[in-house]
């Protein structure tokens, strides 16, 4: 993962913009779409940002722990976790370095995450191994997500390109690359963002 880059550029969850809203809550009705096909209890999100997402689960029920590459973005976590009355462990970790754990939680979460890194298929082998069960994943829907910046006058001398953002996937180049490491079960797609619900692919005997 991109190690200069953490946390959000725009703070899109507590945006006064009504527009913004609107997106986010497309977004959030989406991911609870997903998480609501699921039978699980525990979630780890790998690229936990600020907590927005991890805080959201926390109130939904469901026991939370995550990490991110950034310090500054994981004591905001911390602290927005503990606020709400909750001591989940969320640690200062880049993704390539869980490789070596195994099924760490029925479900991992991994959003606005795999478009930053260098390498997203060894990003995906390792999620295989942390899942128990499920997967959530997220990525901007390209081209949508540039033509969206342009049109707020973001980033126009990189055509839209959010910084830090290293691959660009259409919702169908993004559910071809899932497949290959996971039963693909459902996905929602609610501008601009791709949501993908998978299943670890069951193991089969030689």
């Amino acid at each position: 993962m991109n190690k200069n880059i953490t946390g959000n550029h725009y703070n899109k969850y507590e945006s006064k913009n009504p527009l913004v809203r609107i997106l986010m809550n497309g977004f959030l009705n989406a991911f609870d779409k997903l998480l609501k096909c699921t039978d699980a209890k525990t979630v780890y999100e790998c690229g936990c940002g600020e907590g927005y997402l991890s805080l959201h689960l926390f109130k939904s029920g469901y026991n939370v722990s995550g990490c991110d590459i950034g310090p500054e973005v994981v004591a905001q976590t911390l602290s927005r976790i503990q606020s709400a009355g909750y001591n989940g462990d969320f640690i200062v970790r880049d993704i390539a370095e869980l490789r070596d754990k195994t099924s760490i939680a029925d479900l991992i979460v991994c959003c606005e995450v795999l478009e930053h890194t260098s390498n997203p298929e060894e990003t995906l082998k390792t999620i295989v191994s942390l899942s128990k069960k499920w997967v959530i994943l997220s990525v901007p829907n390209e081209p949508w997500w540039r033509m969206m910046n342009m049109a707020r006058l973001k980033y126009l001398s990189q055509l839209g390109n959010t910084p830090g953002h290293t691959q660009h996937w259409s919702a169908r180049k993004f559910v071809t690359l899932v497949s290959l490491y996971f039963d693909v079960i459902d996905v929602q797609l609610t501008f601009p963002w791709t949501v993908v619900l998978c299943k670890k692919k069951e193991q089969t005997s030689p």
